[in-house]
């Protein structure tokens, strides 16, 4: 956003009884407070809570899911919106169904990411940040 202005905050959320929350926000499925490239010898990881965590605060709303990542998210600039995470928030959405198994439609939705590999993106690094979508999208809460 302008002034990169924060859009959501733990602060702002609304009830979200029986919701499935998809979301493409850098960390917003780590549930820790280190990254795991942080991670040092001796170094402890601390626990976060719903005050610091959009998926726990969530969950705690009553989500009945958080889909999301455990580390940066690469949100496409350009259209037609095709790689990166485009492709992987696509494919969750046209693969879940209200009321079905959001951990199944990810499940589904990681299948279809990886068979369209690479998404016109050919640099290595460009791979590199796919291959690293694919790995980091995961689903917290009662996904089954």
């Amino acid at each position: 956003t302008e002034g990169n202005r924060e859009a959501i905050n733990v602060g702002n959320l609304p009830p979200a009884s029986g919701a499935v929350v998809f979301t493409g926000c850098c960390w917003g499925a780590l549930t820790v407070n280190t990254p795991a490239g942080r991670v040092a010898n001796g170094r402890k990881f601390g626990q976060k809570s719903p005050d610091d965590s959009l998926a726990m605060s969530f969950l705690m709303r009553g989500a009945t899911a958080f889909i999301g990542c455990t580390g940066s998210h690469y949100s496409p600039l350009q259209w037609p919106y095709k790689f990166f995470g485009g492709p992987m928030h696509e494919a969750f959405f046209l693969g879940y169904k209200p009321g079905g198994s959001p951990a199944q439609a990810l499940f589904d939705a990681k299948i279809q990411y990886i068979k369209g590999l690479p998404h016109g993106q050919n640099t290595p690094n460009a791979q590199a940040v796919e291959y690293k979508i694919f790995r980091q999208y995961t689903c917290l809460g009662l996904g089954w």
